[in-house]
């Protein structure tokens, strides 16, 4: 084979090759639009009337207790925990101020005591210096103004 038949075979090589657009996608296939939200209420709504005639008959047929059947959730997903299918995500500052308004406030009865003992580290990790500038300042507005060193529980801090 001469030089010039050699020129003629050469190609590229493939690291430099790109392969022409076809317009598939390789990666996760195409998105599926999602269903608008009046769409996705009116199937659920259309399953959960299939699902309640279905129990409804159930409950008819076997003699059971209508008063009992209605007292609970008869749908596939209960409204309370899902929309559209979905599980709710939840809000916990929401919850937490709920649940704080349903707790009754702790009566505190601070013990009278001769003395307390502060580990310094401990006191240092607790307190917040702010903007004291001296040893002094920070003594005066942050040590002795912490509810942990306040000698109105004690004789001796």
């Amino acid at each position: 084979m001469s030089i010039g038949e050699q020129t003629l075979r050469w190609r590229p090589p493939l690291q430099h090759f790109t392969p022409p657009r076809r317009g598939i996608a390789i990666f996760g296939g195409s998105k599926k639009k999602r269903p608008t939200a009046a769409k996705t209420q009116l199937s659920a709504a259309r399953n959960d009337v299939s699902l309640f005639g279905a129990l409804y008959v159930g409950c008819v047929a076997r003699g059971g207790d209508m008063d009992a059947f209605f007292k609970h959730e008869n749908s596939q997903y209960p409204p309370a925990l899902t929309s559209d299918g979905q599980i709710r995500v939840g809000n916990k500052a929401e919850l937490a101020d709920v649940l704080i308004s349903f707790t009754p406030a702790a009566e505190v009865n601070v013990p009278n005591v001769t003395a307390k003992l502060i580990d310094g580290a401990a006191l240092v990790q607790m307190l917040n210096p702010g903007n004291s500038k001296t040893f002094g300042d920070c003594a005066e507005n942050v040590f002795f103004s912490h509810d942990g060193v306040s000698a109105q529980t004690c004789r001796e801090t």
